[in-house]
């Protein structure tokens, strides 16, 4: 079997470094979708080319620069988040050691927010692209490495002759996404990704599992966001024929059985909304569904044809209890917007799973009990609490630097869910922050009302199955710790 290519991609194995073992194989464990589409866009050029999930496979650095040495790639590219910096810069020293040859690229959300700074954090990358690469990493691979053929790419960051950082203009946002090919879904192993084990508690399939977007971009200027610097606020659709096809290739070739629309706001163009739904319904597909929404983008008429699609699960992005701070993160929705979302989706037999951030701007005592109070309120089967965390390039990075707030220079506390927690209020501290998530934890998830309803949705034996078992996963990790 030949195993060699020209051009290797990896997902670093980010959970198993960042969280736990134990966390790895409770969270959902989700493709790498953007790597997949990049893979496709490369093979369609006629490069060959492999995807490594290491962070599915929880490998460790040894077997990464194994694989890669079997591979013997031109090019390996990396994916960067903001708590993976260290982790990629330690495997790059180690495939360089072994192959000192090869060109390393880094790309992703980091990668676009402080490329420079990126690039001379990692001495052994030797290429970065800033945004969507998909058209840049072709171009990049057609010139052979020439500095003379550098120059005019735009997006690109490189290293000269004299190993001096070169940042070229511009970023691409490609404006035709129908353009781009199909994920590269036959390349991985489908099978071990895994959607949210929220769906066991309705009985429902859970693996394979397969993100799907119809969507790139988000006009929203929520502060503590960073998709916007990959994407931009201009929002490119696909064509539903397209988004249905895969689909159709998903079920029928690769026999996923749980998808989730994952968009920032699937509902944000009606008729391109109605159009996929009413396909799924032609469909009548036995599959588990999944959708995020803005709480402003749904009415009941299409909450009510999700449900005909056969969605049984919408996320919403709630985020705090307290217009004020609701005001202060730039989230342009009311209060009573949120609600009523959530209302009429569980009218119409709806699960949803609701996000809150603990720490934004303005936060205090009276804010969580608000917080508090209108989580209980909105008597949701599924929560979600993360800390504010601002991300380079967001928002919040910003108001941190504008308000002479001291941010850690450890990229590993960037992170939703980890500890410590950083502190975006002069008043309050890390602890104090640790303990208003708890607060919230035990309030809202610990209640015996959040247990008579999870017991009146899904039963007992999924109470005690699934439910309990979950619960003391996380409580022992984020409430006992």
């Amino acid at each position: 079997m030949d195993n060699t290519c020209n051009v290797l991609l990896i997902n670093p194995p980010i959970t198993l470094e960042v969280y736990s073992e134990q966390l790895h194989d409770f969270w959902s464990l989700t493709p790498p979708y953007s790597l997949l589409v990049l893979a496709a866009s490369i093979r369609q050029a006629g490069v060959k080319v492999k995807v490594l999930d290491a962070d599915a496979d929880m490998l460790k650095d040894e077997e990464i620069v194994s694989i890669a040495r079997k591979c013997n790639p031109q090019y390996i590219g990396f994916t960067v988040m903001t708590p993976s910096v260290y982790l990629v810069k330690r495997i790059c020293s180690k495939i360089k050691k072994k192959l000192p040859n090869v060109k390393i690229i880094l790309g992703g959300v980091h990668a676009t927010a402080l490329p420079f700074e990126l690039m001379n954090e990692l001495q052994d990358a030797d290429y970065l692209i800033k945004g969507e690469a998909n058209e840049i990493l072709i171009e990049l691979i057609k010139s052979n490495d020439k500095i003379e053929n550098l120059s005019n790419i735009e997006g690109l960051l490189y290293r000269n002759q004299k190993k001096d950082i070169i940042i070229n203009k511009g970023q691409v946002f490609i404006d035709d996404i129908n353009k781009l090919p199909m994920p590269a879904w036959d390349i991985i192993d489908l099978n071990k990704y895994r959607a949210y084990r929220l769906l066991m508690w309705n009985k429902q399939y859970v693996k394979p599992y397969a993100p799907v977007f119809t969507s790139w971009g988000c006009p929203g200027t929520c502060s503590f966001c960073s998709n916007r610097l990959m994407h931009g606020n201009k929002v490119r659709f696909r064509d539903p024929e397209k988004v249905l096809e895969e689909i159709d290739y998903l079920v029928q070739k690769c026999n996923v059985k749980s998808i989730c629309i994952q968009d920032d706001s699937f509902t944000i163009k009606k008729n391109h909304t109605y159009e996929i739904c009413q396909g799924l319904i032609n469909r009548k597909y036995d599959i588990s569904l999944m959708c995020q929404s803005r709480a402003d983008t749904v009415d009941e008429d299409m909450i009510n044809l999700f449900k005909k699609a056969g969605f049984t699960w919408i996320s919403f992005g709630i985020e705090s209890g307290s217009q004020e701070i609701l005001d202060k993160a730039n989230k342009k929705l009311t209060k009573k917007i949120l609600y009523n979302a959530v209302l009429i989706s569980h009218k119409a037999g709806l699960h949803t799973h609701l996000n809150f951030i603990v720490g934004l701007p303005g936060e205090n005592s009276n804010t969580i009990k608000e917080t508090i109070d209108f989580a209980r309120q909105l008597k949701s089967v599924s929560y979600g609490f993360s800390f504010a965390t601002p991300f380079p390039g967001t928002n919040l990075w910003n108001f941190a630097a504008k308000n002479s707030i001291n941010l850690s220079t450890n990229w590993n506390y960037y992170d939703w869910v980890n500890y410590p927690p950083q502190s975006l209020n002069k008043d309050i501290t890390s602890n104090d922050l640790i303990k208003f998530r708890k607060r919230i934890i035990r309030k809202v998830m610990m209640s015996p009302s959040y247990t008579f309803r999870i017991i009146q949705k899904f039963g007992i034996k999924i109470f005690f199955k699934f439910f309990l078992v979950d619960s003391i996963k996380v409580f022992s990790k984020f409430i006992l710790k």
